[in-house]
């Protein structure tokens, strides 16, 4: 049993009921969301440590992909709309700090990336400075990674992600090799010409859920009955669909009248794949029932 698994059945058996599993769910919730922003920063940072390398600003359009959202479970727990137990407050802080770490290094990649749009000439600077904020914001990170495995807040093996490499220790490999300079070539990682990521890392922010559930599909004025086979707090995987095309609009209607608002995203082998318009929260009943 991992560390954070035991914390977890210690929580349940401590406070019991729906109380000790809102409290479980939202803490699995808050560190999948950091794994996924460490992951993702660590490639960011690696990028840039890259174009730093060569002094040339041709890897924008790869690196630009990898900037994690805004941290949506910590938003609201930093605005006070969710709280976590006391014991972690520390851990809540130095995550905290890291995220703001991110989003001044995410700035800055704006702001030299639209000079370099608009054909302004890149200087070593410019460089050099980008590289050296996503390698502060992957110290953060890497710090605050430990202090929440310390905590018993992060899950080893395959129960919070979707692939073993995606887990705690490879994520702060990955943010090692960042603060040290490296790339991901230098590192010992096979990418392609284009420096893009490996192809074990996968970009999906949410764990999935299983599910097997009926619903209604509306698309282009067209309604098809179809079944979500897999679903998470950001999206859904649905199946018997049309082809459709990236970015089309769609609605989902659930078998008890609830409607949701998504884009595709991919569409293939009467398949798609949904990112929904508003996050589901991380208690959503939606997710709740196909645990």
């Amino acid at each position: 049993m991992s560390t954070s698994q035991a914390a977890l059945e210690t929580l349940a058996q401590g406070q019991g009921g729906v109380e000790a599993e809102a409290e479980a769910r939202l803490l699995k919730a808050w560190s999948h969301e950091f794994l996924h922003v460490a992951m993702m920063s660590a490639f960011v940072s690696l990028g840039c440590n890259a174009m730093k390398r060569e002094q040339r600003g041709r890897l924008f359009s790869e690196i630009a992909g990898n900037i994690p959202d805004d941290p949506a479970v910590h938003r609201a727990l930093r605005n006070g709309l969710l709280s976590l137990p006391t014991r972690y407050a520390a851990a809540q802080y130095i995550v905290q700090d890291a995220y703001s770490q991110v989003a001044n290094a995410s700035e800055l990649f704006e702001d030299v990336e639209s000079k370099c749009a608009a054909g302004r000439f890149l200087t070593t600077t410019s460089l050099d400075e980008l590289a050296a904020a996503w390698q502060r914001a992957a110290q953060e990170l890497n710090l605050a990674l430990t202090l929440m495995d310390k905590s018993g807040l992060l899950q080893h093996g395959d129960t919070v992600t979707t692939h073993n490499n995606q887990g705690p220790e490879r994520v702060g490999q990955l943010l090692a090799l960042a603060i040290s300079g490296e790339t991901l070539s230098s590192g010992g990682m096979q990418v392609s010409d284009k420096g893009e990521m490996p192809n074990w890392a996968e970009r999906r922010r949410w764990e999935r859920q299983e599910s097997n559930m009926s619903c209604i599909v509306t698309a282009h004025r067209d309604r098809r009955a179809a079944i979500i086979r897999n679903v998470s707090l950001g999206g859904a995987l649905v199946d018997n669909m049309p082809p459709l095309a990236r970015m089309t609009a769609v609605t989902i209607e659930m078998a008890n009248g609830r409607v949701l608002t998504a884009k595709v995203m991919w569409s293939r082998d009467n398949s798609i794949g949904v990112k929904f318009d508003q996050q589901l929260q991380y208690n959503d009943p939606l997710i709740a029932s196909t645990s």
